[in-house]
Parts: structure tokens; sequence; C-alpha cells
């Protein structure tokens, strides 16, 4: 079957943008118009090619089939982005934008059009359900340590963490968890001492 804006394919699908070579250069996952849509803005990212060169992988799928067809078939072409292959993709795909590249000023933009917003309890209280169970790798883990190493936090920013770490109230179950998980384990001099001094500013703010 022959698709196109008027008559798009049922469901979700996975669609490739070929260069005029016959070449792929993006891969994206879609439902509806989607694919005919154009993707690009102010000049910026991909340009929507006519629709001969807009080629439908596979339709009438489920999202979750959509999304890690679209997974392998970028993770086969590799990206340009990060000089793994040839499409003009800027992440894995897939849901969420696991492998994105940002750059430098992308990320000061980003950092400075936050500046000042304060987040409701709802979103707050939704953040924080959609984090619960969430399991790190280890990979990850170590690359969040080392982004920590050397940073030093102002006493403001310490000052604020204290006072909202002290309305924070667990329960039962979540002690019992932490109990044991630490059961067992040696601290280092330099962890008892900053736990003494802890302890030492506690009392004195009692």
């Amino acid at each position: 079957m022959i698709f196109n804006k008027k008559h798009p394919p049922a469901g979700f699908y996975v669609y490739a943008y070929l260069r005029t070579s016959g070449e792929s250069y993006y891969i994206g996952k879609g439902k509806g118009i989607r694919a005919w849509i154009q993707h690009r803005q102010n000049n910026k990212n991909v340009h929507t090619p006519s629709t001969h060169r807009i080629i439908i992988v596979s339709d009438n799928l489920l999202e979750i089939g959509a999304f890690t067809l679209e997974r392998k078939l970028i993770r086969w072409y590799g990206r340009k982005n990060n000089k793994t292959g040839i499409l003009h993709n800027r992440t894995d795909g897939g849901e969420g934008a696991s492998g994105s590249i940002h750059s430098v000023e992308t990320k000061l933009k980003r950092a400075e059009s936050n500046r000042g917003k304060t987040r409701s309890a709802k979103t707050k209280d939704q953040i924080r359900h959609s984090l619960l169970g969430v399991k790190h790798s280890a990979g990850r883990r170590q690359k969040n340590s080392a982004a920590h190493i050397g940073k030093k936090q102002t006493e403001e920013t310490i000052e604020k963490r204290r006072t909202t770490l002290k309305k924070v109230k667990h329960s039962k179950e979540w002690n019992d968890k932490v109990s044991a998980a630490l059961k067992g384990r040696k601290r280092s001099p330099d962890q008892i001492k900053k736990q003494k001094e802890t302890w030492r500013r506690k009392k004195l703010q009692s």
C-alpha cells in the first residue's frame, strides 16, 4: 500500500527519510501524519523531504513496538552527531531523549530559562513518583559520581537541603530498608568524621 499525508498508516509506524541517492538520513516513529510534518524549525534540525523520499518501514504497530524498531534502526545505521554513522537523528530513539548530545550553549540557555522557577507541590509529587523504583546502571552512577568530584556546595545550598530534610518523614518500612542496607558496613575515618560534624551542627541548632 502507498501511504501519504492524505492516507497515513494505521496505528504507530516507523519511517525513514531518504537522500536523493536512496540512502537513509533520518529514522523516526510516528502516528497519523507525523512523517509528513515539517521537522525543521528556524532552519534547524531535520529537513522533511518530498513524499516519494519518505518510506514507511513498518506500520500498524503498538507504540512499544515502534519505539523498539526505531531504536534498532538508529543503532544499525548510526548517528552523525556522535560519529557512529549516517543519520541526522540527535538521540538513540525510543521514548525520551536517551543519548541526546547537547552543546554547552544549549545547557546554559536551559539553566538560565529555569532559574528562579519554582515547581508546584503537584509537579514535585509527580516527579517523585516517576522516580520511584528507578535503578541506574553502574556506568550512570560512575558518571554522576565523577561529575560531582571537587564540587563545593554553598552554605545557602547546604542550609536549604538541611531545612528540606527536616520536613521529610520516612515510613517504618523505609527506615527498616536503610537499616538493613547499612548493616555490616564499615565506615571510613573520613565518613565517621563527617557524621560527627553533622551531629555537632544538629545539637548546636536544637
